[in-house]
């Protein structure tokens, strides 16, 4: 990918940063009428508005931290922080891909007790999508965990395991993101690609079965899922009241044995780093065994032999 994820912000003026085909100008005091969003942060403005093709290869040597890069994932993801109020996540791009922005806005209108991120504004560069939200908070679980009482952890898990259960009642026919497409759980990809369907029950079995490690049962209906509860994506209060989730653009369809079988086999989940005295296991077994306790199968035997099953099949190609 050229420029790398990392690069896809460039500061080309003390108060000016090309991201894309966009820029972000802050403590702009011009309406421009091809602005496509604005907001206000402490008293600045600031504004999104097309590059200007002359201007797009040059660059400025940063004087500013008004935007900085807080977040990278290799060449899978990054995020820049804007002032104090918005936050910029770059990922890869596939059209096959939903759009976090309409996932978003899916859950504002079927789960509105789950609080999300307001978008401020959402656009697609060739091979890579980039996502303007405000802030939801200042703190995320991971941040606090090691401070909270068995009390306060309990009640943060048993209130995202609430969430899980309430969400899975919006169902679909296909295994699928909200509006039909593929999801991004690489968990359940034997292809190498990463994305999963869309699929219908039938087409689900198959994909998901090996001849020793069958797929599990299943109803005929996929359960809405956020799919990636780990606890940097949990936001709370000072004593652990969860007040929201970010980053959703794992969220999808799913199986109804992948809610409780996916935070009992993703280290992704984990606690990082974990706080003195705890393991870094401690957040996705307890929020596993809350949702086994709500009736969601919890199935990693069988996802570690289809695991290891598919991987005998890479090696042997």
């Amino acid at each position: 990918m050229h420029p790398p994820i990392k690069d896809s912000f460039q500061q080309v003026s003390p108060s000016c940063w090309h991201a894309g085909s966009l820029v972000i100008e802050c403590d702009s005091t011009t309406n421009s009428p091809d602005t496509v969003a604005a907001w206000t942060d402490e008293g600045i403005t600031w504004r999104i508005r097309p590059a200007e093709p002359h201007n797009k290869h040059q660059t400025f040597a940063p004087t500013s931290t008004n935007v900085r890069l807080i977040h990278e994932g290799g060449t899978l993801s990054a995020v820049w922080q804007i002032g104090h109020r918005a936050f910029c996540k770059v990922h890869p791009w596939n059209t096959r891909l939903e759009s976090e922005a309409a996932t978003i806005a899916f859950v504002k209108q079927a789960a509105p007790y789950v609080r999300t991120p307001n978008v401020i504004h959402e656009w697609f560069d060739q091979d890579r999508s980039f996502l303007i939200v405000e802030r939801l908070g200042h703190t995320t679980l991971n941040d606090i965990w090691g401070s909270l009482s068995t009390l306060q952890r309990t009640l943060a898990v048993q209130t995202v395991a609430q969430y899980c259960q309430k969400m899975a009642k919006n169902t679909s026919k296909v295994f699928s993101s909200v509006t039909g497409k593929c999801v991004g759980e690489p968990y359940l990809d034997a292809s190498g690609s990463e994305l999963v369907g869309p699929w219908t029950p039938e087409q689900c079995r198959q994909a998901l079965s090996t001849s020793s490690a069958p797929c599990p049962a299943m109803d005929e209906d996929f359960h809405f899922y956020h799919a990636d509860l780990g606890p940097t994506n949990i936001m709370v209060a000072e004593d652990g009241t969860v007040e929201g989730i970010i980053d959703w653009e794992s969220a999808g369809y799913y199986p109804n044995f992948w809610i409780a079988t996916k935070p009992s086999v993703s280290p992704g989940l984990d606690l990082c780093p974990a706080p003195a005295g705890c393991e870094e296991w401690d957040w996705r077994k307890a929020l596993k065994s809350e949702l086994e306790g709500m009736g969601f199968p919890q199935l990693n035997m069988w996802f570690m032999e289809w695991l290891q099953m598919n991987e005998e099949k890479t090696t042997q190609k």
